[in-house]
């Protein structure tokens, strides 16, 4: 709870420094964090930013799996709350070690349609910082991978 109100006051401040401006703040569920699941977001912001437009999520669709929610799902029921998309593949086992696209069983086919369908027309990013060193040929190798389905 006190760390819910911190991170509010925190989020409240921000949005009172960008004034009347467009700036939007995206919150996004993490593993192991304070807000995990789509659902512990909609909770946050319902709490505290009911009436607030610039307060919405960063849909990483790993980390949705991750925590057992359908990426699919989310997409579809919390269209107006996605602010941004990442996407990374997980394995089998939902354990939060990003990988490629297409080295694990994320279902992006799914994903992508689901994105088209709410008409999301906002940035999707892969999501590459486990790759550092070989980021250039990760990257490729995700948009051979994920050209298809977008």
């Amino acid at each position: 709870e006190e760390a819910g109100g911190r991170y509010a006051e925190g989020i409240a401040k921000v949005l009172a420094a960008t004034g009347g401006s467009r700036v939007v703040l995206a919150v996004e569920p993490e593993p192991g964090l304070m807000i995990q699941t789509a659902g512990e977001y909609m909770a946050f912001k319902k709490k505290y930013f009911a009436d607030e437009p610039r307060v919405k999520m960063n849909c990483d669709v790993g980390h949705l799996f991750c925590v057992g929610d359908d990426p699919v799902e989310v997409i579809r029921g919390m269209a107006q709350e996605i602010a941004h998309v990442h996407v990374e593949d997980i394995g089998k086992n939902r354990v939060h070690q990003h990988l490629t696209p297409g080295r694990g069983v994320m279902d992006f086919s799914g994903i992508f349609a689901a994105l088209e369908a709410v008409k999301y027309s906002g940035w999707t990013t892969v999501e590459l910082y486990p790759y550092e060193t070989t980021a250039a040929g990760v990257a490729k190798d995700a948009w051979k991978y994920l050209r298809p389905m977008i």
